[in-house]
């Protein structure tokens, strides 16, 4: 027996005799698959707690991506902290491995507090919230950390924005 490893597709020949002048050829053909070159790229390589991205590879036949056991080319996760992915593509049993981080940043602290919270009615109440980089008050679509309104009814307002991570 011999060893052998062929780079490419290889027919082998192989003659025997069996000292008698008789002879028989077989040929045996080992095919060599390509070890896939697995690309990998993300909807958003960066997202905040709670916010889904997809995860996409291209390269191979088939895909297998850790953690998670999640299989396909194209995924969706919502990781929870920073992970890194791992894809295995796969080329008729020829594998390979790329990584693909995935940075998640934490949702900002906001909050917001009302002065006076009571008012009767034609009084104004400053409206005052913290934690974000921007600003929208709903329901009046009102912008800025700080606002002042009139309401003449009892009202709940809600504070909403981006903070320093988008």
């Amino acid at each position: 027996s011999i060893v052998v490893s062929p780079s490419v597709t290889t027919v082998y020949t192989l003659t025997g005799s069996n000292g008698f002048g008789c002879t028989n050829v077989i040929t045996h053909t080992i095919n060599v698959n390509s070890t896939p070159t697995v690309v990998v790229s993300a909807s958003s390589p960066t997202v905040c707690n709670g916010f889904t991205t997809a995860l996409i590879a291209f390269g191979a036949n088939t895909y297998t991506w850790q953690p998670g056991s999640l299989v396909g080319g194209t995924v969706v996760v919502t990781p929870t902290s920073n992970t890194t992915y791992t894809v295995t593509g796969d080329n008729l049993g020829c594998t390979s491995n790329t990584i693909l981080p995935i940075v998640v940043n934490p949702l900002p602290v906001v909050t917001a507090t009302a002065s006076p919270s009571t008012i009767c009615i034609g009084n104004t109440s400053t409206l005052t919230a913290g934690g974000l980089v921007t600003y929208t008050w709903l329901p009046s679509f009102a912008t800025g950390s700080t606002i002042t309104d009139t309401p003449t009814i009892t009202s709940t307002y809600t504070v909403g924005g981006f903070g320093i991570n988008g």
